[in-house]
């Protein structure tokens, strides 16, 4: 069965143990009052410790502890910090602090039906959440690197293209899927790409239609002001006829759009 190898997790303290990067049952808490801070550090386990126990010696405490700094730059320039053992790095002398990399975990993932609608022709691929563990491997970030060289390299978005064609015979060879069952997801991501690509020109008219709308809505409610102030200065006689002119003015205009909206409504259940 194909696999995809994947970088799944990294010891950030250099060259110590690997292990799998995890958030404590609850991440560090930083209370800012005023100029000073304190930070707090979490309960965590002995094997999967992301917040160290500052306050002691070596490795994890079990109990929470804390360090208090009297300002945040202070804390920024302290330099007592420990080696590359699993715990905290030195810092620069801009108050940045460094983080190296030391190990990578090297999982499989076998290939699985996708459902991306991007594709083109024949059915998406997609990696499974479940990896091989018997298949997991680690080792050293910079002996990791020193392999990219040749076959090895770094692949473009080009090279991760894949055939219609050879993306079936990938799932049909991993015994997972049928003949049957990739055309059937094929014709329903056809079908998901056609309801998208109506929803989209149906939103295209939406807008050109309302764009054609403020301009006519605009006119009516110019002219109608024109009326009422030209009905004011001309007296009570002449208000009915006006109103009149007015009515007969917008109903064309009304009639002009709507037969314009169902031009546009048919030109489009043609295409």
């Amino acid at each position: 069965m194909p696999f995809i190898p994947t970088i799944d997790s990294i010891d950030a303290a250099g060259a110590g143990k690997s292990h799998a990067m995890r958030m404590p049952a609850s991440a560090p808490r930083v209370n800012d009052v005023g100029s000073s801070f304190t930070t707090v550090a979490s309960d965590c386990s002995d094997s999967l410790c992301s917040y160290p126990d500052l306050s002691a010696e070596g490795g994890c405490g079990r109990g929470k502890s804390s360090m208090i700094f009297r300002t945040q730059h202070e804390s920024l320039l302290s330099g007592s910090t420990r080696k590359s053992d699993g715990n905290l790095q030195s810092m620069s002398p801009q108050g940045q602090a460094q983080v190296k990399f030391g190990t990578v975990e090297i999982r499989l993932y076998p290939f699985i039906l996708g459902d991306s609608p991007s594709t083109t022709m024949g059915v998406p691929l997609s990696i499974d959440w479940a990896h091989s563990p018997e298949d997991t491997t680690s080792m050293d970030l910079e002996d990791y690197e020193s392999r990219r060289v040749g076959d090895n390299a770094r692949k473009s978005q080009a090279d991760l293209r894949l055939p219609h064609l050879e993306r079936e015979s990938i799932l049909l060879r991993s015994g997972l899927y049928t003949r049957t069952q990739l055309n059937l997801a094929e014709a329903t991501l056809l079908e998901e790409k056609w309801h998208q690509e109506v929803s989209r020109k149906s939103r295209e008219r939406q807008v050109r239609l309302e764009g054609m709308m403020r301009p006519i809505s605009g006119a009516g409610r110019r002219i109608s002001t024109l009326v009422r102030r030209r009905a004011k200065e001309e007296g009570p006689g002449a208000k009915h006829g006006n109103a009149a002119n007015l009515d007969r003015s917008l109903g064309f205009r009304r009639d002009s759009f709507g037969r314009l909206l169902e031009l546009d409504l048919s030109a489009s259940a043609r295409t």
